[in-house]
């Protein structure tokens, strides 16, 4: 249980070995937490608790959120009206098909350089 939920219900899920972050977690340690998240969101889902949709959140690093540097997984419950939500600026996020294609071709040409296909 999140000791400051944000919603009731609210989870982590917390790998037992220590990954500071998102990337330095074991594929098998990402695996597990996320069967466990799905075995818990079905538990939660025949709960008494009325969850009405659940999100999952994963903050990677300090400019995403991450004050535990020790990767784990929240598991939110949502309830119509309970005010939580990711929230946009008013700018506009839309970018042009070439800009999507040229960060798109920065990322494939990591993922091969890295062995990951």
């Amino acid at each position: 249980m999140d000791l400051n939920p944000i919603t009731p219900g609210h989870l982590l899920i917390v790998p037992n070995d220590h990954f500071p972050d998102f990337g330095s977690l074991d594929p098998a340690a990402g695996s597990r937490m996320m069967f466990v998240a799905h075995q818990l969101a079905r538990a939660l889902r025949r709960a008494p608790l009325a969850v009405e949709g659940l999100n999952l959140h994963l903050a990677d690093g300090a400019a995403a959120g991450q004050v535990v540097f020790h990767c784990h997984l929240h598991l939110i419950p949502r309830y119509t009206g309970d005010g939580f939500g990711f929230r946009r600026g008013v700018t506009e996020h839309r970018r042009d098909r070439a800009e999507l294609e040229r960060v798109a071709s920065l990322i494939r040409t990591e993922m091969a350089d890295g062995g990951v296909t």
